[in-house]
């Protein structure tokens, strides 16, 4: 089945829903609340076309978008029972683009995931193959200008992403682009990237999309 998705404009009432999910976040979403005017920026996200937002519960909640198709469903057994697990619909590859749309503008933009979930010396790091910062024990994940392949994008969003709280900042690296796998952050490096934040992207409807805060120019 071929869903009719069409980005739409929030009304305002979307920034408290943005501002509520960054006061979840680790440290750079606290720096961009202390330092980003987000009551002066837009919201926009990607729904099938007829489905309005109307109140902030509205981004808390799924179903907004219909289940795959039952070619997607796939069954196990469990002694005598047989599961169903029915993949959760999203708009992943809507957020795909934009983040690839945005590092392409520059040469030292950067899009940066907190992991809401994952600390510094867990195990399941060794599994993480993508690039990776830390910033005391928070872990952040990182696209450089070069991650515009859609697939290296997707991957890092789904090591991410975390229900209900997630995070990104598409912003500019303070001075040039750092490239190692892991780094560490300094505070004034926090601080600099929320400050030059040009996009913010927010989990929403129960992991089945996502809200974009634009700075308005």
């Amino acid at each position: 089945m071929t869903v009719d998705l069409a980005e739409q404009h929030l009304p305002h009432f979307a920034i408290d829903y943005v501002e509520r999910s960054l006061l979840d976040g680790n440290a750079l979403a606290k720096a961009v609340l202390e330092l980003v005017p987000l009551r002066q920026g837009q919201v926009v996200t990607c729904l099938p076309k007829g489905v309005v937002p109307i109140s902030l519960q509205d981004f808390r909640i799924g179903g907004k978008l219909p289940p795959p198709p039952v070619s997607d469903w796939r069954s196990t057994q469990r002694e005598d029972e047989t599961l169903l697990m029915i993949p959760v619909p999203t708009t992943d590859d809507w957020l795909v683009e934009n983040v690839k749309t945005f590092l392409q503008g520059g040469a030292n933009r950067v899009c940066v995931f907190e992991d809401s979930l994952k600390r510094l010396g867990d195990p399941i790091l060794r599994e993480v193959t993508t690039r990776y910062a830390t910033f005391d024990k928070e872990i952040y994940h990182l696209l450089l200008g070069a991650d515009v392949q859609a697939k290296e994008i997707l991957k890092v969003i789904r090591t991410a992403r975390s229900i209900p709280t997630f995070v990104g900042v598409l912003t500019e690296w303070p001075s040039g682009v750092q490239s190692s796998h892991p780094s560490s952050l300094l505070p004034a490096t926090v601080r600099a990237l929320a400050q030059t934040a040009h996009k913010l992207i927010i989990g929403a409807f129960d992991g089945e999309g996502y809200l974009i805060w634009n700075r308005k120019p």
